[in-house]
């Protein structure tokens, strides 16, 4: 049985009924809000608008329904945590840092399922495969690792960067692994082989801070110690373009999931979109401190980011506006990602990774 109401005056009471009986069950008095749907769903009475939830009877305020939905902390790492993502079917997250560990979560019971061994060197960037099959990992002496996810063997050791990994990705296809460093070069390998296919010089002598492949694969925008980014023809390693209007470090950079667009987040606390030509087209100001990362979310119509101002932020790209902060980190936060149905995002701060429920508007 579906209960609906147009608008409920705040002043008016709620009168539920036995669908079975017709006859009073109980009379809950208004809310402070007007409600703009109600429906019964296995005997509980739900009101939309995340005013109140009425169930057997029992009124829930706002407060309650923020407590149901709330945070997930997930504790366990000791220093900072420089790296995690999402499995592709959402159900995991992966974290590494600067404690030389890597743990897998449940998402759903913040615990965790999985931890591999300790490693000799900090990590510094994750990867899932496309296919969640695969891990890759970054450390900071420049090695980059790749392990079954089905019995935690490493399958790849892939040996060719000077200084340390600071950004890794994986092909949309697979079939590539690219790795960034602080040596000035992006190097892109085998996936299977762990050959090295290819070496590109940043050319300006500072870092590959950052990085990501287009959605079809045949581009890779890098950002740089020197305020740009440049997009690479991935066959061939030849330079498409740059990407100049930042003041200070490119720290994060990402595609939009139809390609059309370049996001990049910068130590000058600005976020900027870009499109496939080139072209500054929009600025997303707010952060107090440097943007440290960002992610689109899965439809690509918003954008998440964090900073060291212990801020997230989802955007709505369209509109360049922040339509949630979520607050209250005690660090600055120096990784995020969001979940592939784009109901959550997480962050990564010192010791801790938090992972957000979104408020519904910013997941439609």
């Amino acid at each position: 049985m579906i209960l609906h109401l147009e608008e409920v005056n705040p002043a008016t009471s709620l009168l539920p009924f036995s669908s079975s009986e017709n006859r009073l069950i109980k009379h809950l008095k208004g809310s402070f809000f007007p409600l703009f749907f109600l429906a019964v769903a296995g005997g509980s009475l739900l009101a939309e608008e995340k005013k109140i939830i009425l169930n057997e009877g029992v009124a829930l305020t706002v407060n309650a329904l923020a407590k149901k939905q709330s945070s997930v902390v997930l504790r366990g790492h000791k220093g900072w945590v420089a790296a995690i993502a999402f499995s592709p079917d959402g159900k995991w997250l992966v974290s590494g840092g600067e404690d030389e560990t890597v743990k897998l979560w449940a998402v759903d019971s913040g615990k965790v399922a999985k931890e591999f061994g300790k490693e000799d060197s900090a990590v510094t960037a994750l990867a899932f495969s496309p296919d969640a099959r695969f891990l890759a990992t970054g450390f900071w002496n420049g090695a980059v690792k790749v392990r079954s996810m089905a019995n935690d063997k490493e399958t790849l050791y892939l040996n060719g960067h000077e200084e340390n990994v600071t950004c890794l990705s994986y092909g949309p296809k697979g079939k590539l692994i690219a790795s960034g460093s602080s040596d000035d070069t992006l190097k892109l390998w085998d996936a299977k082989t762990g050959k090295e296919l290819l070496e590109i010089e940043q050319g300006n002598e500072y870092d590959v801070t950052c990085l990501a492949f287009s959605p079809d694969g045949k581009r890779i925008v890098t950002g740089d110690g020197e305020s740009e980014l440049k997009v690479w023809e991935v066959e061939q390693g030849d330079e498409l373009m740059t990407l100049s209007g930042h003041d200070a470090t490119v720290s994060a950079t990402a595609y939009s999931p139809d390609g059309k667009f370049i996001a990049s987040g910068s130590q000058d606390n600005l976020i900027k979109i870009w499109d496939d030509e080139g072209n500054e087209v929009r600025t997303l100001r707010g952060h107090a401190s440097d943007v440290t990362a960002i992610a689109y979310g899965p439809k690509g119509k918003t954008l998440v980011s964090c900073a060291e101002d212990k801020t997230a932020r989802i955007w709505d790209i369209q509109s360049g506006k922040a339509i949630q902060v979520i607050k209250g980190h005690a660090d600055h936060l120096t990784a995020i990602a969001c979940s592939p149905d784009g109901k959550r995002v997480a962050v990564a701060s010192k010791g801790v990774v938090t992972i957000h429920p979104l408020a519904r508007r910013v997941v439609e």
